[in-house]
């Protein structure tokens, strides 16, 4: 993958991700769970978030494709 590809999808996950917070939190703020329930929400996905990238996401620097493929593929 070219790096100028991977950093428009960086940037187009950035850009949802950011957009659906948008959308999403004064909804939730109004709602029973108030500004620390939403505080506390939020804090809890980014927790899970970085589960996933400590236990799934693989260091891939300085590999050749072949390490790659014997990385990623059964």
């Amino acid at each position: 993958m070219c790096v100028d590809t991977g950093m428009g999808l960086v940037n187009g996950g950035t850009f949802l991700t950011l957009m659906l917070m948008g959308f999403t939190v004064q909804y939730l703020m109004d709602s029973s769970l108030g500004v620390h329930g939403t505080f506390w929400f939020y804090a809890g996905l980014n927790i899970l978030c970085l589960f996933f990238i400590y236990f799934f996401v693989k260091e891939t620097k300085g590999k050749s494709a072949q390490q790659l493929r014997e990385l990623y593929l059964p």
